[in-house]
């Protein structure tokens, strides 16, 4: 059976698109045509809040309005590829007739190809059944001609066909903490491209990390289909919130984890080297990501009405309970302050990351750096730069904000190649909400400090310039430019905002940015409405936005880093009794030398 009659079948026990007339009077175009689809099997992929008042907390009419993605995946794990088909039923809701459909395909990105290649195919294309074509804008983006115009609220269904080969990651993507060399990590600070784009799209390690890998339709704006080149720093792109039904065809030992829910189980066959097809569905997502591996382990629990599932390698088990509390936590802390969660499940998975990405969001499915779980790294450097992470509560801090960006990214969409600062600041300073909610305020301006002010002044001190904060991800010098600007001074907005408006009135003006927003795409000037509010107040909030969001006076608001100072603050946590042991550790006295001297070059800036 084909994948979109399988499925179909498995999930809704009954045929989906609708029936056609008898066979013998049908005429063959009305037959191929693409068809409304029933909606009431993707109930059981979202919350009854969302789906209760679908108009005004969806802005649709009925599920069936968003596009529809049938999926049948195969991977072959011993060769590192996959074989796919694709179905995307989809219904025009723009005022102005369609004469393509535009896909992208992130896996051909030319931080992830050897040179003239391609990791995606597109072997063949069908348009309402019948067999059409594709023809490339660039290696990420294509275009599928329609045969006529597609008037709004016409359907129109296009099948793709496809192979890919998932890249190689490099064994320290695997590995703990530590086994990055450090000159390896000053050239992710000072780069400008992320390592084979942070590794969403990649396997190590005997996990398979598939962020982005199928064909997606591309995000319209303003009459125009989003045709940019992906950046490699920073998220990919933007997409808008559609439906999957999906089948996963994979050994039958592998844990599959991945965004919306599992619905149905069938192993095939028996021994070693048998299969089984995983059945999932996903509810007004915008994109669709899977994490899948035989060393997985699950652990889950229910928080506030969601389960929360941390699946992990067996090596990680120590801190497993620990990591499942610290993302249930915060699922918990942002429901009071932001809104619902909108899906009935939150997947969070260990994966193989490169280019210093501590984890990566996608819509009901979060990823952790492996390089960040607990656990003996096995060297003393290693087992040093973890208890640096303790100290810093760093791992709960990137939990945070992943779980974060459910509300900021993944139920309020924007774009994150032209404006990372609207999703990236406001779940980093999310992250610290978190802590002042769990942990204290004390813990929260701790958080602060260390995670959105130190970037910004460690940059500075090395000779990085303050700078607007809301550009495009390509306009920023390297990472740690990045990381200074987006992800601290744009967060720092945040906590300036509130200190204006009050603690009171600030979490109302977010609420009702998620409530009005939710589910679409919002742009710079939708953040500062719903954050300025009504009249009176408003004209200091957009003084306070122009600032510290277009202006620089980052070193004014932030302050300067004191070398010596923070030196010395660091060498104090070092000698402080129980931060470590250095001879149980076999950290021996010239390796400890080596390290302080590396401490004090890289605050100096020589």
């Amino acid at each position: 059976m084909k994948v979109h009659d399988l499925l179909l079948v498995c999930v809704a026990g009954s045929c989906l698109l609708g029936a056609a007339g008898p066979a013998a009077v049908t005429p063959l175009d009305e037959a191929l045509a693409a068809r409304d689809y029933d909606a009431g099997p993707f109930l059981r992929g979202i919350r009854e809040y969302y789906s209760s008042r679908l108009g005004s907390r969806m802005g649709i009419r009925s599920l069936s309005d968003l596009p529809l993605y049938q999926m049948e995946i195969e991977l072959d794990a011993l060769r590192g590829t996959l074989d796919c088909h694709q179905e995307l039923n989809f219904k025009n809701p723009w005022s102005e007739d369609l004469t393509e459909l535009v896909f992208r395909t992130y896996p051909n990105a030319k931080h992830l190809v050897e040179k003239d290649g391609q990791n995606l195919t597109i072997e063949s294309v069908t348009v309402n059944g019948r067999p059409a074509s594709a023809e490339r804008i660039h290696p990420t983006c294509w275009s599928v001609p329609l045969p006529g115009p597609l008037t709004k609220g016409e359907r129109v269904r296009v099948g793709i066909h496809y192979t890919s080969i998932v890249p190689r990651l490099p064994p320290s993507a695997a590995g703990p903490i530590g086994t990055v060399a450090p000159g390896e990590m000053m050239q992710q600070l000072m780069g400008k491209d992320a390592q084979m784009g942070y590794g969403i799209f990649g396997t190590a390690g005997g996990v398979f990390n598939l962020g982005y890998f199928y064909p997606v339709l591309a995000s319209r704006t303003d009459g125009a289909w989003d045709t940019s080149r992906p950046a490699s720093m920073g998220d990919m792109a933007h997409f808008e919130v559609a439906n999957f039904l999906v089948k996963v065809t994979a050994p039958r030992n592998m844990v599959v984890a991945s965004s919306g829910i599992k619905v149905g189980e069938s192993p095939l066959g028996s021994g070693n080297r048998s299969v089984k097809e995983t059945f999932l569905l996903g509810t007004a997502l915008r994109n669709f990501a899977l994490q899948l591996s035989t060393r997985y382990v699950v652990k889950e629990k229910e928080f506030d009405g969601v389960r929360v599932r941390y699946i992990h390698v067996e090596a990680h088990e120590k801190g497993a309970c620990e990591i499942l509390d610290h993302a249930g936590s915060a699922l918990v802390a942002f429901q009071k302050l932001f809104g619902p969660y909108p899906y009935p499940e939150l997947d969070v998975v260990e994966a193989p990351l490169t280019g210093g990405a501590g984890g990566v969001e996608y819509p009901g499915l979060v990823t952790l750096a492996m390089s960040l779980a607990p656990g003996s790294s096995g060297n003393p450097m290693g087992d040093l730069m973890g208890m640096l992470l303790q100290q810093t509560s760093t791992t709960e801090f990137v939990l945070a904000h992943e779980v974060a960006h459910q509300w900021w990214h993944g139920l309020v969409g924007s774009d994150s190649n032209a404006h990372p600062f609207m999703d990236e600041a406001l779940a980093n300073y999310a992250a610290v909400l978190y802590f002042e909610a769990r942990h204290g305020q004390a813990k929260a301006a701790e958080q602060l400090e260390v995670q959105l002010a130190l970037p910004y002044r460690l940059m500075r001190i090395l000779g990085g310039p303050d700078g607007q904060v809301d550009r495009p991800t390509s306009d920023f010098a390297n990472q740690l430019q990045y990381s200074a600007l987006v992800y601290g001074k744009g967060a720092l907005f945040f906590h300036a905002l509130r200190r204006m408006l009050g603690k009171k009135l600030f979490f109302t003006r977010l609420r009702t940015y998620a409530a009005r927003h939710a589910f679409r795409q919002t742009q710079p000037k939708d953040l500062l409405a719903s954050l300025a509010g009504a009249p009176g107040r408003a004209g200091k909030v957009r003084e306070l936005y122009q600032r510290w969001i277009h202006g620089r006076h980052g070193d004014e608001d932030i302050g300067q880093l004191d070398p010596d100072g923070a030196l010395q603050k660091l060498m104090g946590q070092m000698r402080t009794p129980g931060f470590h042991d250095m001879k149980i550790q076999g950290m021996d006295p010239a390796t400890l030398k080596a390290l302080q001297q590396a401490v004090q070059q890289a605050l100096s800036g020589n």
